[in-house]
């Protein structure tokens, strides 16, 4: 994994299958405290995190995708943030 920050501004890369099971959702949450998670685009504690993947390297199976996922932080300072891909069956 890949990972910068600039300003309120988190960038991180990861790989993503392009054989991805159907019975799978994947989304982003963030939070401020590794307990409470919210949904990317959420606000909690005065603060809010966009969270937009895009992909930069886009392959064919079995090979895997390279994804640019850009957190942007507005609102109340945060001391710190911590997102996640999440993975519901």
């Amino acid at each position: 994994m890949n990972l910068s920050k600039s300003g309120n501004t988190l960038v991180f890369r990861h790989t993503r299958s392009n054989t991805i099971a159907s019975d799978l959702t994947a989304s982003y949450e963030w939070t401020s405290n590794l307990v409470d998670w919210n949904a990317a685009g959420a606000s909690a504690g005065g603060v809010t995190v966009a969270i937009v993947p895009v992909v930069i390297t886009d392959t064919t199976a079995p090979a895997n995708d390279l994804v640019e996922v850009t957190a942007t932080i507005t609102g109340s300072p945060a001391t710190q943030v911590f997102v996640r891909l999440k993975a519901v069956k």
